[in-house]
């Protein structure tokens, strides 16, 4: 678990992203967030410094937001579908 806030960016930078989505209980696909790792990072990354982020929610929403969008710029761009693999995606 992480202790601070420090160290969770830590974490994500060091790009292992799969302990921060268990850390705040995000369902996400694997193979997905290994094979877009990188554009996963800088989104959740700038949705940190974007929002301010000072608590776990906050961390969580940004994470979620990240995830959500790098999957929808992966499909065409006429389909309006919910996210694949996130069970609580707010754009359902």
């Amino acid at each position: 678990m992480f202790q601070t806030i420090e160290q969770l960016k830590q974490q994500a930078t060091n790009a292992d992203l799969v302990a921060v989505f268990n850390h705040f209980d995000v369902e996400a696909d694997r193979s997905f967030i290994e094979t877009h790792r990188v554009e996963l990072r800088k989104r959740f990354m700038g949705n940190l410094l974007i929002t301010n982020a000072e608590d776990w929610f906050d961390f969580r929403r940004a994470l979620k937001n990240a995830y959500c969008r790098v999957q929808r710029s992966q499909r065409p761009a006429g389909h309006r579908g919910a996210c694949r693999g996130c069970s609580s995606c707010e754009r359902r």
